[in-house]
């Protein structure tokens, strides 16, 4: 399994917002299920800090994610654009394989 670890500080008051674009029911996850390989999408929230949180995103492999990426350049960069407004920072932890 391949993952892709997100750390986001969101806007103030915009949490729920935020939340709606990237948990289950969101557009990424919408967006990502159309992809070979995918596997879900985890959504967490720091519980000391109310507007930070972590997406991991989990795919069968590095070429499933990298092939549906390339193939989907300009969804994928629409949906950022839109999305942007909603984080005031929006950090790649890294890229994860499981052991």
């Amino acid at each position: 399994m391949y993952f892709l670890i997100w750390d986001f500080l969101v806007k103030e008051n915009l949490e729920n917002e935020f939340e709606k674009a990237y948990g289950n029911e969101g557009v990424w996850t919408d967006f990502f299920k159309k992809g070979t390989g995918y596997s879900g999408t985890l959504l967490i929230k720091d519980l000391a800090d109310e507007r930070k949180y972590f997406t991991i995103d989990r795919w069968e492999s590095k070429d499933a994610y990298e092939s549906f990426k390339c193939r989907n350049r300009k969804e994928y960069k629409k949906i950022d654009n839109q999305c942007e407004f909603l984080t005031e920072q929006e950090k790649l932890i890294g890229y994860f394989s499981d052991l």
